[in-house]
């Protein structure tokens, strides 16, 4: 673990920290670590009286309720202190952030996190993996995401892939995105992300009629009663 050797530019370097890049053991180790982590910050939250709504891998960590103008968590002390003079003009969303990320750098030193929110985007989303999330009425909402340097061609026509694989991967594509939508969004949303995607196989050379077929293989792939009067 200590004596990782790897190229770079022309010259082999050796990395002065962290595990060895490639190697199982790293991935086995961060793991380990990681889930240790959880169980002490979900700990450390609860003993602060803040109850979490959701917490997973690869999601953002909701609060049932906002860390209010004037509480500030004490690194030292480990607890929450309010001071009725202090006065931000943070949102509560973004308030709540600043205050999970100093309770989640105090466990350990070499674990340090950042934060992000949907008030601080210009769209209001929040880009998680695949996802754009946002909140909504009290209610969190998700749609397709895909990040604006990502190639916007799928699976080439003109590939030397039989045509029924071709087919086949272009409509799970379509699909995985389909099914990203909230259910309880217009109908809108849901036609903009297959939109985007009949242009993505057009650029990719498949014709009206391929085309076509692709996008009501994914329509039909799901239940749309719920949209079936918008």
């Amino acid at each position: 673990m200590s004596d990782h050797h790897y190229t770079f530019d022309g010259n082999i370097r050796r990395k002065s920290d962290g595990g060895s890049n490639g190697v199982d053991l790293t991935g086995e180790i961060a793991r380990n670590v990681m889930s240790w982590w959880d169980i002490i910050f979900v700990k450390l939250v609860g003993k602060l009286g803040i109850s979490l709504e959701l917490y997973k891998r690869y999601v953002d960590v909701s609060l049932e309720a906002p860390i209010n103008v004037g509480w500030d968590y004490c690194t030292r002390l480990k607890k929450l202190g309010y001071n009725d003079n202090v006065t931000d003009n943070d949102s509560p969303c973004v308030r709540t952030a600043k205050e999970s990320q100093k309770i989640a750098n105090s466990i350990y030193r070499e674990i340090q996190m950042t934060y992000d929110t949907p008030a601080l985007l210009e769209n209001g989303r929040l880009p998680i993996l695949d996802l754009a999330v946002w909140i909504e009425n009290n209610n969190i909402y998700h749609s397709f995401y895909k990040k604006d340097v990502s190639s916007r061609l799928t699976e080439m026509k003109r590939s030397a892939m039989q045509v029924s694989v071709k087919h086949h991967a272009c409509l799970q594509e379509c699909v995985r995105g389909f099914h990203n939508v909230s259910p309880g969004l217009p109908w809108k949303e849901s036609a903009r992300h297959l939109n985007d995607y009949s242009v993505s196989l057009y650029e990719s050379g498949y014709n009206q009629k391929e085309r076509f077929e692709l996008i009501k293989g994914t329509i039909m792939s799901g239940d749309i009663k719920e949209w079936s009067s918008q």
